[in-house]
């Protein structure tokens, strides 16, 4: 059985690097690996929570009195600056808003490195701080830090080194050049395939690679609902005796992206969070 491991003293060493405030963005059931496991490994290192639907805030008030924010709702202003999916575009419609009911303006920009984005936001957020100066700016994310603001949302670099999947080979075959591999996969030369257990029910994305012994073996063929094959040729441990498999199987980690995290299926996976 596949098994998700989840290393929560990584989680918080992530979390202390930024040396910000940070508010922790728990968006589709923290990145798929559960609210109710986060929270409480994180809760005591974080000012603050934040989520996209009413649903998850209504699940994050049952188990935590921090803050939590409701991302592009009538409190948490957000300013399109250029991302294009939701946000206030017109600066005059901006301010005709009563921005002394409004907690937070934030954005969340599409290209970091280009300063014509954050130019935009200061013109919204000048106009906020001079009728609400005590509402809270934020745009600052996993993937630009640097605008640090009043805090940082932190999502998926949260995770990064904290995520393990791992499972085991459970066939082993020799195949003929010009074999099936699967579906309609064709063995372009002599072959010797693992069989992995766990296919796109227990993780919707897998990389082109995974780890067997800390060789890099490519992903081949189709991924099938409970299983996807893996060429072991070039793998020394696998060249000459007759192996069946039981070899663990390195499927996801490092510096995971969200299609990643989010594509795990806890439901059958067995979860550890050490």
């Amino acid at each position: 059985m596949p098994t998700l491991l989840v290393d929560t003293k990584q989680i918080v060493k992530n979390i202390q690097k930024f040396n910000h405030a940070i508010c922790a963005i728990l968006k589709a059931d923290a990145y798929g690996l559960g609210i109710e496991n986060i929270v409480p490994v994180i809760e005591d290192y974080v000012q603050s929570f934040a989520v996209s639907k009413q649903s998850e805030y209504d699940k994050l008030k049952k188990i935590t009195n921090k803050e939590i924010i409701l991302l592009n709702s009538a409190e948490h202003l957000k300013i399109n600056t250029g991302l294009n999916r939701f946000g206030i575009n017109d600066f005059n419609e901006f301010i005709r808003k009563d921005l002394t009911k409004v907690k937070s303006v934030y954005t969340h920009f599409a290209n970091v490195d280009n300063g014509r984005q954050d130019k935009i936001f200061q013109k919204f957020i000048q106009h906020y701080k001079r009728i609400n100066p005590n509402g809270k700016v934020h745009a600052g994310c996993s993937d630009s830090p640097q605008y640090k603001y009043d805090f940082l949302r932190i999502g998926k670099a949260m995770y990064y080194g904290a995520v393990i999947v791992k499972s085991t080979i459970i066939a082993v075959h020799d195949i003929k050049k010009g074999g099936f591999i699967g579906y309609k996969y064709v063995a372009k030369r002599d072959m010797k395939i693992g069989v992995v257990d766990g296919g796109y029910y227990d993780f919707a994305r897998i990389k082109k690679y995974v780890f067997v012994d800390e060789v890099r073996c490519k992903v081949i063929g189709r991924v099938c609902m409970d299983c996807f094959f893996i060429d072991l040729t070039d793998n020394e441990r696998f060249k000459g005796a007759e192996r069946s498999g039981g070899d663990e199987v390195i499927v996801l980690s490092g510096r995971l992206q969200c299609k990643y995290l989010c594509g795990i299926r806890r439901s059958r996976l067995a979860g550890q969070f050490r």
